[in-house]
């Protein structure tokens, strides 16, 4: 069989390993000149927002034998919002390096691919459709899913990526809501290591050249003055697929809309659509099918988003209040199994409420 993967990142990356426990060689194209973008960046994977109800990294291994290792545990995440502050401790998460780095996700899972990867080529889809049995397109945007109409936008932000310089605590992250500056969006810090982190600033309905303006605004109000050692921007997208797998053609992460739309958690998924996308092509398997569960789960996470995009600096200052109150904080950060999304038929109602006035 002939498969061809359109993207090295970490979702096609992780098709080819399954790919090729299964016989398979997959011929893999990168319009870059190698794996990962070249200003990497700290990610997040929260306990509140991965779908499985276990350690996700142990998930991976037990169920794929997938090892992955992150750059730190998180122990405490402080959030904020213009007037109110909780700061949260407990086993939260992980914190991963996605970029060039040999520690980076991007890397480890390239040191485990046999075949080989095409770099510097940039694929249209007509130019492979008829060469390949199936095709795996694990490009991270929506230009191929838009193309055959089954993408509708949920979330479309500008981002702007920064590498600060000065002394960290590699458990501890930082997440600031405030329209001022983000809007309906957020920013963040998250340690890459003890003298680096990563401080990105997401806005949503913005023009790309208005970043600017909201990155100063943010650098003024959160009092982030660390020395930049390294600055990139780039658009932060959501979308929503009506079908994972057509004709011969397979999406995964973010090419499929697996990245949440909430606060932009997509590793997690990206990785394991990118193994049942190579189930599913090896064992002749409905991908829709095997992937639903992580679809539906995206769905439950965008309600949440629809409520966000409808708060202002009152609403923020709510938020993050609640989520501080005694009681209330231990439960929802020393829970193991506690997901965000339980409180889903809540916030439906307040969605439903909302809509009608």
């Amino acid at each position: 069989m002939k498969v061809a993967i359109i993207g090295a990142g970490i979702s096609g990356l992780s098709c080819a390993i399954e790919l090729e426990k299964h016989g398979i060689t997959p011929t893999i194209f990168e319009k870059r000149s190698e794996v990962g973008e070249a200003l990497g960046y700290a990610s997040l994977w929260s306990k509140l927002l991965i779908r499985v109800n276990e350690d996700p990294i142990k998930y991976l291994k037990r169920r794929y034998n997938l090892d992955i290792k992150p750059i730190s545990k998180i122990s405490d995440m402080t959030l904020m919002s213009p007037h109110q502050k909780t700061v949260a401790k407990g086993d939260l998460g992980y914190t991963f390096k996605r970029g060039m780095e040999a520690y980076s996700v991007e890397k480890q899972f390239l040191a485990k691919v046999k075949s080989p990867v095409t770099y510097d080529t940039f694929i249209e889809l007509d130019q492979i459709k008829n060469d390949y049995d199936r095709i795996v397109v694990a490009t991270a945007v929506p230009t191929i899913s838009k193309q055959l109409r089954i993408c509708t936008d949920a979330f479309l932000a500008q981002a702007r990526v920064a590498v600060i310089l000065g002394d960290f605590n590699m458990g501890s992250l930082k997440t600031w809501f405030d329209e001022r500056f983000a809007k309906n969006a957020f920013g963040y810090l998250i340690p890459n290591s003890t003298k680096e982190a990563s401080l990105v600033l997401v806005v949503n309905a913005c023009a790309s050249q208005e970043i600017d303006y909201y990155w100063d605004k943010f650098i003024k109000h959160t009092a982030v003055q660390n020395p930049i050692i390294q600055q990139s921007d780039t658009q932060h997208y959501c979308g929503i697929l009506s079908a994972y797998e057509k004709d011969n053609i397979y999406f995964v992460g973010n090419a499929a809309g697996f990245t949440d739309d909430l606060i932009g958690v997509g590793g997690f998924n990206a990785i394991e659509s990118g193994i049942l996308a190579a189930q599913a092509i090896a064992m002749n398997l409905d991908y829709n099918k095997l992937v639903k569960p992580i679809a539906d789960d995206v769905l439950k996470l965008h309600e949440f988003r629809k409520t966000i995009d409808t708060f202002d600096n009152k609403g923020f200052d709510r938020m993050i209040g609640y989520m501080g109150l005694p009681g209330i904080k231990q439960f929802i950060y020393k829970t193991p199994f506690l997901k965000l999304r339980y409180a889903l038929p809540v916030v439906k109602l307040f969605n439903k409420l909302k809509s009608k006035k």
